[in-house]
């Protein structure tokens, strides 16, 4: 059974509720590509200044890599230290779902292509080895799809969650009783 949240997810977490002591059924929920990407885009630009380095992020164009199970991201950087231009480029990361705190969150994160010009030549790999490892501990953890824990339905989530899929229309989200 394929349905579309969000009254499909409270209808699912019911019907799990109903029959978790009953009987192994599990419900596949379909969270739209459209919801995943608004809610990405949503985030940007990701600003990250630290002491002498200022990254930005920006325009991100998101892509379900169905057959790794993984969403990637490309997207604009602006980065430079203090007293520096800023250099300019571009950047794409991939990660695996994994849910925590109430929300499907990017994991086991890993920067697929890096480009940044501008950079000075005289440390200029060691300053993008550094900027690429700060964009990296901001995006790791970033949320896809938050749900809201003050509603019951959606909280009983968390507790029948069996699997989260990429696929090419976006999340397949497993619920199901406890094994």
């Amino acid at each position: 059974m394929r349905r579309s949240l969000p009254s499909a997810l409270i209808l699912a977490t019911a019907a799990v509720v109903l029959v978790a002591g009953c009987s192994k059924v599990a419900i596949d929920i379909q969270v739209p590509k459209e919801t995943i990407v608004q809610r990405v885009e949503r985030q940007f630009p990701i600003e990250k200044k630290n002491g002498l380095i200022a990254l930005t992020l920006s325009n991100p164009t998101v892509e379900f890599k169905s057959a790794e199970n993984r969403i990637g991201v490309s997207a604009d950087i602006q980065a430079g230290m203090q007293g520096m231009p800023a250099g300019r480029g571009h950047m794409e990361f991939d990660g695996a779902l994994a849910f925590q705190d109430d929300a499907f969150v990017f994991t086991d994160v890993k920067v697929n292509e890096f480009e940044l010009n501008g950079l000075p030549s005289d440390g200029g790999d060691q300053l993008k080895q550094l900027m690429k490892q700060a964009l990296l501990r901001e995006i790791k953890g970033m949320s896809v799809y938050r749900i809201h824990p003050d509603d019951p339905k959606e909280s009983m989530v968390a507790q029948a969650l069996r699997d989260i899929r990429v696929t090419d229309e976006g999340l397949t989200v497993t619920l199901g009783p406890s094994n």
